[in-house]
Formats: structure tokens, C-alpha cells, sequence
């Protein structure tokens, strides 16, 4: 692995910064909060995207479930 003078992992959500673990090379404060910084600015995008495909899936399960419901129905009333 190359050596690096910052090893960073930031993990969130939508709403807030959960956990931040780091390994550097003394770094100064500026550059340690701008690297904080950039994390959910970049993850942001994911977890909006994975919000919109549990939307999507929610509505696709329920609209699966009233449909087979329909079909169960007129089976057995016919």
C-alpha cells in the first residue's frame, strides 16, 4: 500500500457525520477539518441515491402486494 500522510474513513448519513477514524503525519488543523470536510460532501450523493432506491422499492412492494391482492380476490370470487 502506498504511505500516505493522511488515512481517513468518514461515515454518515443524511443528516450528520457518524464516525470520522484517521491515521496522519502531523497534519494541521486546517488540513485534517478540510478532509472531514470533503467526506460527506462526496457521500451525500450515495446516500441519496440509496433513499431514492428504498423509495422506489417500498412503492414497487406495495404496489406488488395490491395488485396480487386484486388478482387473489377475482380468483376467488369467480
Amino acid at each position: 500500500m502506498v504511505e500516505t500522510q493522511l488515512d481517513l474513513v468518514v461515515a454518515g448519513t443524511a443528516d450528520a457525520v457518524l464516525m470520522v477514524e484517521s491515521e496522519a503525519k502531523e497534519l494541521n488543523e486546517d488540513i485534517m477539518l478540510g478532509a472531514v470536510m470533503f467526506g460527506p460532501r462526496h457521500f451525500q450523493p450515495v446516500v441519496n441515491a440509496i433513499i431514492e432506491l428504498a423509495e422506489k422499492a417500498a412503492k414497487s412492494r406495495a404496489t406488488s402486494r395490491s395488485s396480487t391482492r386484486a388478482c387473489s380476490k377475482r380468483k376467488s370470487s369467480g
